[in-house]
């Protein structure tokens, strides 16, 4: 415990208040979310788990959440974390419950030997961008974010290597 918070590994009982979460998340960021339950529910605890996350409870209540997933440098040789989401309830922030989120993967990342943590920030959080500044990340400069998604992926994947497309 922490001033009264409690950092611990999400359980399939926190399901519907996670997905709650990440549903705040995403209207925040003017996004919405197409997860459900069910969907979530297999995502982090079925044998091909695809997300992990850490929650923040106080007083018993779940107040904030950091999702993240494995990655792998082949320059490195290790693996190591990206965050997919880290969210913190509006009334509780300033409690350090971000903060403590983060110490809790860190050692996580540490116990299994991890190299790394990623993560984004949209450019016009300022507040995100302030909190993290107080890590000393460092800012990765000379790289561009890229997607493809839907129909670009059809499309790619129907793409004859002969096309006049294909490069």
């Amino acid at each position: 415990m922490n001033g009264g918070l409690n950092f611990r590994a999400v359980h399939p009982s926190d399901v519907s208040v996670v997905r709650t979460l990440l549903d705040e998340f995403a209207t925040f960021e003017g996004a919405s979310s197409k997860l459900d339950d069910n969907a979530l529910n297999e995502v982090l605890f079925s044998s091909n788990r695809l997300l992990r996350a850490f929650v923040a409870e106080k007083e018993g209540a779940v107040v904030g959440l950091i999702a993240f997933y494995l990655t792998f440098s082949s320059w490195t040789a290790r693996p190591g974390v990206f965050i997919q989401d880290l969210y913190v309830k509006p009334a509780h922030r300033g409690d350090k419950v971000g903060t403590g989120l983060l110490r809790k993967l860190a050692q996580h990342c540490i116990a299994n030997d991890f190299a790394r943590i990623d993560w984004w920030v949209l450019d016009w959080n300022e507040k995100a961008l302030e909190f993290y500044q107080h890590l000393e990340p460092t800012t990765l400069t000379g790289w561009v974010m890229q997607r493809l998604e839907g129909d670009q992926i059809s499309d790619l994947a129907r793409r004859r290597d002969d096309s006049p497309q294909s490069k």
